[in-house]
């Protein structure tokens, strides 16, 4: 069965390997929206890896709006 998050989360990755940042980071938003409800390991992992290569972007406004809200949902670092 898929899980609803795999769609945001997917489309997160593509957009961020096309260098679409604010659409990566707008998907993870909906990825990490979708966690509010529910807690899943395996997702919760894919938000932290997909954060962790936000990395250098972080000084981007976009990012580190994401990085804040991310936070206690994700823990604090990547």
């Amino acid at each position: 069965m898929t899980q609803p998050w795999l769609s945001p989360a997917f489309a997160m990755s593509r957009f961020l390997q096309q260098g679409r940042l604010e659409e990566a980071v707008t998907a993870a938003g909906g990825a990490l929206d979708f966690l509010g409800g529910v807690h899943s390991e395996r997702s919760v992992q894919a938000l932290r890896d997909f954060r962790g290569r936000l990395a250098p972007f972080r000084a981007v406004p976009v990012v580190w709006a994401f990085e804040r809200r991310a936070r206690p949902v994700l823990g604090v670092a990547a």
